[in-house]
C-alpha cells in the first residue's frame, strides 16, 4: 500500500456499523430505476460495481419514503412493502461485493412535480421552488405523517437487509426546506429558532430508532451553508445543527452545501478543490461522532483530510462514476490507472436535468457496466485507428484491452486532439489527466503509438489490418464524393445516381429530402439511419406527413436509434442502439451526412482493400467529448 494513503484505507466506524476503509460512495441521483419506482438490473450492475471496486461504504441514492414525493421521474420508492424484494436484492448484492450497504431517504418537499405524481407540492411554507407551483403549507398532522413515513422507511430498509439509513435534510429536499429561514417561515414549534427548525428530524431520528432499534445506525446529511440565499443556513446554523444532532442520537453526520435551486448545488470545473472541507472541519471541532464530507474529492485529497482531522469519511461521487474501481486502484499504489473526472458535469446535464439516466464523459460504461464489460476477443486481429483524439484514443484502449493488435496513427505531435485543445480553457486543466491517463494505459496494453505522420492507405495497409477506424476528428473538411463515399449536400446539388445501394447515415430533412429524391423515378434502394428516436424531427404538421408518407410508399427504410457498425467494400452494418443486434445491408454507396468531415477519398480505397472500417466521433457527426469517447467506447467493442 503507499504510504500517502495509509489513513483512507483504515477501519472506520458509524454507530455499531463497522466499515473497512474511510472512502463513501456518496447517494446521487443516477436515474437506472424504472418509472414506477422498483430497483432494475441497470441498478444493480452500478451499485455491485461501486462495492467491488473497493469502496467502504456505499450509500443508495434518496429513496422516497412518502408516496408522491419524487422530483425526478426516475426515483426508487421504499413507501412501500411492494418494493422491498428489489431493495433486498440491491442491499445484497453491494454487501456481497464487498461493500457495506446504506440507503439515503429523501422527500421532494416542495420541488415536487405534480406531472410526475399527480399530487401538489408540500412544504413548510408556501415558498415556491423555480419553476413550480406554490406548495401547500404542511399542517401538524402532515408534519406526523411525515415523521411515520420517514421512520417506517428506515424500517423497511433495515427488513430489506440495509445496515444503515441516511436522512436527507441537504440540497433542496424536504427535510432541508425545515431548516433553512429562506423556505420556512412558520411561528409554531416547526419554525423560528434553530432548535424549532430542527425539530422535525429529532422526531424522526426518535421514531426510526423506536421501530429499527438503537444500534440500527442512522445518521444525518445536511448544508454546511446555503449559497445565495435569503435568510438560508450560515455556518454557525450547521454548526449548532449538528450539535442537535448529536445529543438527540444520529451516529454522524455527512456535509454537503445547498441553494434554493437544484441546479446551483451541483459543482462543476469552476469550483475550487475541497471547497466543503472548511465547513466540514468547523463542524467536526464541535461534535465528537464521525463526520462525512464531499466536494469533488479525490482519493489523494481524501487522505489530506484525514490527516489534518478535517473529517473522518470521505465522499468521493464523481470521481467513483468515472472509474467504479478507484478504491482498488489507489490501495495498489496504481493511482495512473485511474480514470479521471474532467467534471465537465455532463453527467448531471445530459442525466437527472433532462429526466435521463446519468452519463459521464469521462466513463463510457457508466450505467452500462454490464453491457460493456471487457470481453476477449474470441480471435485477435490487427487494428489500425487513425486519429488520436478523444473518440480513437477510447477505441484504441478498449480494442487493445480486448486483445487485438493496435496501432494508433495521428498526424499530429501528440495524442489528445480536441482534449488538449479544450483543456487550454480556463479551469479545465483536468482535461489534459485524461489525456496523460490515455498515454499511459495504451503504453501499458501494447498500442503500438506513431504520431506526427499522416496515416496513408499505404501506410495503413501496410500494417495488414483486420479492421480499420477513422477517428480523425474536425479538423479535415467535409466529406467530398470519392466513389463510393458522397455527402448529402454534393448529391442534391449534383448528378443524382441510379441502380445503386444507397445508405444514409443521418435523418435531418435534407436527408430526407435526399432519400425521396432517390427514389423519383430512379432505381436505387435507400435506408436511411439515425441514432435519434425520429426521423426530420424538425419537421412539423402536414408537410412531414407528407414527407413520410412519400418515403414510406417508395420503400425508404428508415431506421431509428441506429448507429453504423463496419463498413466493408459493399455493406455497412447497422447497429440497433436497444443491444438487440445488428443488420448488414448492401451499400455501394454511402452517403454522410453534412456535418461528417470524414476524408471520403482515404474511406474510399480503404472499403476497395480492408476487411471492416469504422467510423467514430466527429467524422460521422460533431458532438461534444462526452459523444466521441461514448462511440470510441462502442465501436471498440464491435472491433
Amino acid at each position: 500500500m503507499s504510504a500517502t494513503v495509509d489513513r483512507l484505507f483504515q477501519p472506520g466506524r458509524i454507530g455499531t456499523l463497522e466499515i473497512e476503509n474511510r472512502i463513501v460512495l456518496p447517494p446521487m441521483l443516477m436515474g437506472y430505476g424504472s418509472e414506477d419506482g422498483f430497483v432494475t438490473e441497470r441498478a444493480l450492475a452500478y451499485y455491485a460495481a461501486r462495492a467491488r471496486g473497493g469502496a467502504g461504504l456505499v450509500v443508495v441514492e434518496a429513496s422516497m419514503p412518502l408516496p408522491g414525493g419524487k422530483m425526478f421521474k426516475t426515483y426508487f420508492d421504499i413507501s412501500h412493502d411492494r418494493y422491498l424484494p428489489g431493495l433486498s436484492e440491491l442491499a445484497t448484492s453491494i454487501k456481497e461485493n464487498g461493500a457495506r450497504a446504506a440507503i439515503q431517504l429523501g422527500d421532494g418537499g416542495r420541488e415536487v412535480r405534480r406531472d410526475l405524481t399527480g399530487r401538489a407540492p408540500m412544504g413548510p411554507s408556501p415558498v415556491a421552488a423555480r419553476k413550480r407551483e406554490v406548495p401547500i403549507e404542511m399542517t401538524l398532522s402532515d408534519i406526523r405523517n411525515a415523521v411515520r413515513g420517514f421512520a417506517e422507511a428506515g424500517l423497511r430498509a433495515k427488513r430489506a437487509g440495509f445496515e444503515g439509513v441516511e436522512i436527507h435534510a441537504a440540497h433542496v429536499y424536504l427535510l432541508s426546506q425545515f431548516l433553512s429561514g429562506f423556505t420556512n417561515y412558520r411561528t409554531d414549534e416547526y419554525g423560528g429558532s434553530v432548535e424549532n427548525r430542527f425539530r422535525i428530524l429529532i422526531d424522526i431520528l426518535n421514531e426510526t430508532k423506536r421501530l429499527t432499534g438503537e444500534d440500527f445506525p442512522v445518521w444525518l446529511r445536511i448544508n454546511g451553508v446555503e449559497y445565495d440565499t435569503p435568510n438560508g443556513v450560515t455556518l454557525e446554523d450547521s454548526r449548532a445543527y449538528a450539535r442537535l444532532a448529536e445529543e438527540a442520537g444520529y451516529d454522524a453526520i455527512s456535509i454537503s452545501a445547498g441553494s434554493p435551486h437544484y441546479e446551483a448545488t451541483m459543482h462543476t470545473l469552476y469550483t475550487p478543490p475541497k471547497f466543503l472541507v472548511p465547513l466540514a472541519a468547523a463542524i467536526k471541532a464541535d461534535v465528537s461522532f464521525p463526520v462525512m464530507v464531499a466536494g469533488k474529492l479525490t482519493a489523494e485529497q481524501g487522505e489530506e483530510i484525514l490527516a489534518a482531522g478535517e473529517a473522518d469519511f470521505i465522499a468521493i461521487g464523481r470521481a467513483l462514476m468515472a472509474d467504479a474501481d478507484l478504491p482498488n486502484k489507489v490501495r495498489e499504489g496504481r493511482h495512473e490507472d485511474v480514470r479521471p473526472c474532467p467534471c465537465l458535469l455532463d453527467c448531471v446535464n445530459r442525466g437527472v436535468l433532462r429526466d435521463q439516466p446519468l452519463v459521464c464523459m469521462s466513463n463510457a460504461a457508466l450505467g452500462r457496466e454490464q453491457e460493456y464489460a471487457i470481453e476477449p476477443v474470441a480471435t485477435p486481429g490487427r487494428v489500425v485507428v487513425v486519429g488520436a483524439g478523444p473518440a480513437g484514443l477510447e477505441a484504441a484502449l478498449v480494442a487493445a484491452q480486448r486483445g487485438h493488435s493496435v496501432t494508433l496513427f495521428e498526424r499530429a505531435a501528440a495524442l489528445g486532439g480536441q482534449l488538449v485543445v479544450s483543456s487550454r480553457g480556463p479551469h479545465k486543466g483536468d482535461l489534459g489527466r485524461l489525456v496523460d491517463f490515455y498515454s499511459v494505459q495504451l503504453e501499458k496494453h501494447g498500442v503500438d503509438v506513431v504520431t506526427g505522420e499522416e496515416a496513408t492507405v499505404e501506410a495503413i495497409v501496410a500494417t495488414s489490418p483486420t479492421a480499420v477506424v477513422l477517428a480523425t476528428g474536425e479538423g479535415h473538411g467535409h466529406t467530398r464524393s470519392s466513389g463510393t463515399v458522397s455527402n448529402v449536400d454534393e448529391l442534391l446539388m449534383g448528378e443524382v445516381p441510379d441502380h445503386r445501394s444507397v445508405v444514409v447515415v443521418g435523418a435531418d430533412t435534407r436527408s430526407c429530402e435526399l432519400a425521396d429524391l432517390l427514389t423519383e423515378e430512379r432505381d436505387n434502394t435507400v435506408v436511411l439511419a439515425t441514432p435519434e428516436r425520429k426521423v426530420a424531427p424538425l419537421l412539423t404538421g402536414i408537410v412531414r406527413g407528407t414527407l413520410m408518407e412519400r418515403l414510406k410508399g417508395k420503400g425508404v427504410d428508415q431506421r431509428t436509434l441506429t448507429r453504423l457498425g463496419a463498413i466493408t467494400r459493399d455493406t455497412v452494418e447497422l447497429v440497433r442502439e436497444d443491444g438487440s443486434g445488428s443488420d448488414v445491408v448492401p451499400a455501394d454507396l454511402l452517403v454522410m451526412g453534412e456535418t461528417s468531415t470524414v476524408d471520403a477519398a482515404l474511406l474510399d480505397d480503404l472499403r476497395r482493400q480492408v476487411p471492416r472500417i469504422y467510423l467514430v466521433g466527429d467524422v460521422v457527426e460533431k458532438g461534444e467529448h462526452i459523444d466521441a469517447i461514448s462511440e470510441g467506447a462502442r465501436v471498440g467493442r464491435l472491433l
